[in-house]
């Protein structure tokens, strides 16, 4: 889980940037069972949102990073490394 807070920027941005993976996801899912659907345009969204997402985090330090409002919640990291890599 994602606390953002008022003031809070990056926390937000890695908000937005996993419900952008999630949507394309979703897209996706709901495109296999479409007639219409474009497995290629669907593999270069992925990887549009995949560069976005590493350019967001690039602009995480490593404290921001690994920081986690309390015990349970996930880091910035373990959601960047579950977004990116599953």
């Amino acid at each position: 889980m994602i606390e953002n807070k008022p003031g809070d920027f990056f926390p937000s941005v890695v908000t937005s940037a996993a419900r952008t993976i999630d949507g394309a996801i979703s897209r996706m899912v709901q495109g296999v069972n479409s007639a219409s659907w474009n497995p290629a345009a669907e593999a270069d969204r992925f990887r549009l949102v995949r560069e976005q997402t590493l350019t967001i985090l690039a602009r995480v330090n490593s404290e921001q990073a690994l920081w986690s409002p309390r015990k349970g919640v996930w880091s910035i990291a373990q959601i960047a490394d579950h977004l990116l890599l599953t």
